[in-house]
C-alpha cells in the first residue's frame, strides 16, 4: 500500500516512492491522502506515444516522468519496431 512506501520513507529506508503507469486521475485521487507526494511515475513513453497531458500534469505537480520502453519493446511479442522506424530515431541513429 502507499501507506506501507511512506513508512519506508519515515523509517528513512528510502529516500523517495514513486508510480508505475499511473494516469492524471489515479495521480490525482493519490495525492488526496498522500503524507509524502511520488517523486516519480514510470510510464511507457517514446516518439510514437508520447504522453504530453500526463507529462504536462506530472509537472505541474512536481512528479517526475520516467519513460519505460523508450524504444518500444520491439523484439517483445506484444512490441513493434514502428518506433525504431520513426524518422528523428533514424535520423539520430544515422548521426551516430
Amino acid at each position: 500500500t502507499w501507506q506501507a512506501m511512506e513508512k519506508c520513507v519515515e523509517l528513512g529506508l528510502t529516500k523517495a516512492i514513486g508510480v508505475s503507469n499511473f494516469s492524471s486521475k489515479k495521480i490525482g485521487d493519490l495525492l488526496t491522502y498522500a503524507k509524502v507526494p511520488p517523486a516519480v511515475n514510470q510510464v511507457e513513453l517514446h516518439p510514437v506515444w508520447q504522453q504530453r497531458k500526463l507529462r504536462e500534469y506530472c509537472k505541474n505537480v512536481n512528479i517526475h516522468v520516467s519513460a519505460w520502453s523508450p524504444l518500444g519493446a520491439p523484439r517483445a511479442s506484444w512490441g513493434s519496431p514502428v518506433v525504431l522506424e520513426h524518422p528523428t530515431i533514424q535520423e539520430i541513429a544515422l548521426k551516430h
